[in-house]
C-alpha cells in the first residue's frame, strides 16, 4: 500500500491518493480523498483487520480566503472504501499510524491516541508524563510504531529545549526516544532515551527479535532538507536500551534515510533515503558494519517508504520531481539477491604431491566479500592450490560471505589414487603402455560437486 497526493492544476487544489500495488509494479486498485473546499495529503498508512489507515492532512480555505490547516484520519475497507473519518484540530500534528486488530493507533505531537471507531475518544497517552521525562519544553514526536509479539513499540524524535536570555524557547537538540507499550488500556511500560551531540530525527522503526532497528537522518543544522553535510542513520538498540551499532551513510548532496524493513528474504534490513535530488534503496546487514546501495532514481525525485511482500520483494514508493499527474511514478520493486558458487579442481586426475587448483566462480546479484576454503584445504580467495602427500579421499568447503552477512557454500570431494608403475616399452623407448594408462585413468582424481545450501541463517536454505 502506498499513500500521498496529487496536485491540481489550479492554485489550492488537490487530493490525497491511496493505492493497492501488485509485485509488479501496478496499480491494483486507486481512491482519492476530496473535499469542496478541501486540499488533503496523505502521508502514513497502515493495515488494519477491516482494511486499512491512512493519516494526512487537511487544508481549508473559507470564503473569506482565510486558510485553516487539520490532520484527519480515514478508514478504507479492503477494496480502498472509505468507511469513517475522523478530524483532529486541536493544531497537534499526526506523525504515525498503525493498526492493531479492530483499533487504530496515532502518534502525534506529545501523545499516543486509540480510535475503536469514528466516534470513540479514548484517553490520550502522554508520552512525557508517562516516560517521566518531563520539562517544560519538550517535543516529542512518534515518528514511527511497530508491533512484535504481543508488545507495541515506538520511535520519536524527542527536543528538549530551554528558554534564553532573551525570553525565546531554543530547542538545541534533537534524539531518538524509543517506547515500549502495552494495550488495553494503551500504556507505556519501557524508556530509552539514546543521546547523541548532534541532531537526529527519527524516519522510521521496524521491530525483531533482537530490538529495536530505527532510521532517519542527522545534522548539525535545526533543518536537513537543503543540508548538504546531512547523513542517513541505522541504529540497533536492543530491548534493554543498550546501543548495539551504529552507522552513517553520506553523499556530497547530504542524505537522509526515510524508511526501514526487515525480511528474512535479504539477510538484513532494507532502507528507503534520499539525496538532494534522488531517491535511493539501500540494503544493511542486521549485524552492522555495511550498507550497500540497491537502487537510485534515473530521474530526480524522492522514495519515502519500503515495504516487502510476503515472497521478500522490495517495494519502495515515492515520487518523481515535476510529474504530480502520477503520485507513484517512483515506486519501484526489487527482488531479493540470489547468490549461487560452483566449485571446480583442476587437473582432474591427480597422484600424490601433484599440484591440484580449487575455483570458486560466484554467480547471482552481489560481489562476494570473501571466500574462505575450509576442510582439507584452508585458504582464502576465489582460487587455492594444494597438494596431497598421500593417496586417499579429501573434502574442502568454499564459503562466500556475501556484503550483508549471507553465506553461500559449496563441498566438493576428491579422489587422490596411488601412482601406477610404468614398464611397458614402446618401439624400444621407455614409456607408458596401454594397460598403465587405463589404470591410470581409472584410478586418477575424480570431483563431485556435493552441496550448494546457504548458510543457517537463509531462509531458503536446503539440504
Amino acid at each position: 500500500m502506498v499513500c500521498g497526493w496529487e496536485s491540481g492544476t489550479e492554485p489550492f487544489t488537490g487530493e490525497g491518493v491511496l493505492a493497492k500495488l501488485t509485485t509488479d509494479g501496478e496499480i491494483e486498485w486507486e481512491t482519492t480523498v476530496t473535499g469542496s473546499a478541501d486540499v488533503y495529503a496523505l502521508y502514513d498508512v497502515t493495515k488494519t483487520e477491516q482494511g486499512y489507515a491512512t493519516i494526512g492532512s487537511r487544508t481549508v480555505r473559507n470564503e473569506t480566503g482565510q486558510i485553516t490547516d487539520a490532520q484527519v484520519l480515514i478508514v478504507f475497507d479492503e477494496t480502498g472504501q472509505e468507511q469513517w473519518r475522523q478530524s483532529l484540530d486541536d493544531n497537534k500534528t499526526l506523525h504515525s499510524v498503525f493498526g492493531m486488530g479492530d483499533r487504530v493507533v496515532v502518534g502525534r505531537d506529545g501523545e499516543f491516541r486509540q480510535f475503536l471507531g469514528q466516534n470513540d475518544q479514548a484517553r490520550p497517552v502522554s508520552i512525557e508524563q508517562e516516560s517521566s521525562l518531563t520539562n517544560d519544553f519538550v517535543l516529542t514526536q512518534p515518528a514511527a510504531i511497530d508491533r512484535h509479539d504481543s508488545r507495541m513499540y515506538a520511535a520519536c524524535t524527542r527536543s528538549e529545549g530551554y528558554v534564553d536570555d532573551d525570553g525565546q524557547t531554543q530547542m538545541p537538540l534533537r534524539e531518538p526516544l524509543l517506547l515500549e507499550l502495552i494495550d488495553d488500556p494503551l500504556r507505556i511500560i519501557n524508556t530509552h532515551r539514546i543521546q547523541f551531540d548532534r541532531n537526529h530525527w527519527v524516519r522510521d522503526l521496524t521491530v525483531t527479535d533482537d530490538g529495536y532497528y530505527v532510521v532517519g537522518v542527522s545534522s548539525d543544522r535545526d533543518g536537513v532538507e537543503r543540508d548538504p553535510d546531512a547523513e542517513g542513520w541505522l541504529l540497533h538498540v536492543d530491548f534493554d536500551g543498550e546501543r548495539q551499532w551504529y552507522e552513517t551513510v553520506t553523499d556530497e548532496t547530504g542524505l537522509r534515510f526515510t524508511g526501514l524493513e526487515a525480511h528474512e528474504a535479504w539477510d538484513g534490513l532494507l532502507v528507503s533515503g534520499q539525496t538532494l535530488d534522488y531517491g535511493q534503496l539501500y540494503l544493511a546487514g542486521a549485524e552492522g558494519g555495511s550498507i550497500d546501495r540497491l537502487y537510485e532514481q534515473d530521474e530526480p525525485g524522492v522514495l519515502t517508504a519500503v515495504a516487502t511482500t510476503e515472497q521478500g520483494a522490495a517495494i519502495a514508493s515515492g515520487a518523481v520531481t515535476g510529474r504530480n499527474d502520477d503520485p507513484f511514478a517512483a515506486s519501484i520493486a526489487v527482488d531479493p539477491p540470489q547468490e549461487d558458487v560452483a566449485v571446480t579442481v583442476t587437473p582432474d586426475e591427480s597422484t600424490p604431491g601433484e599440484p591440484i587448483t580449487f575455483s570458486a566462480a560466484v554467480t547471482g546479484s552481489w560481489e562476494p566479500e570473501a571466500i574462505e576454503w575450509t576442510g582439507d584445504v584452508d585458504g582464502t580467495g576465489s582460487e587455492v592450490e594444494h597438494r596431497f602427500e598421500d593417496p586417499g579421499q579429501y573434502e574442502t568447503t568454499a564459503t562466500v560471505q556475501t556484503p550483508v552477512g549471507g553465506t553461500v557454500e559449496q563441498t566438493a570431494r576428491v579422489s587422490v589414487a596411488e601412482p601406477t608403475d610404468a614398464t611397458t616399452q614402446d618401439d624400444g623407448l621407455p614409456g607408458f603402455g596401454i594397460p598403465a594408462a587405463i589404470g591410470g585413468l581409472a584410478g586418477g582424481a575424480a570431483v563431485h560437486a556435493v552441496r550448494n545450501r546457504a548458510s543457517d541463517s537463509d531462509p531458503q536454505s536446503s539440504e
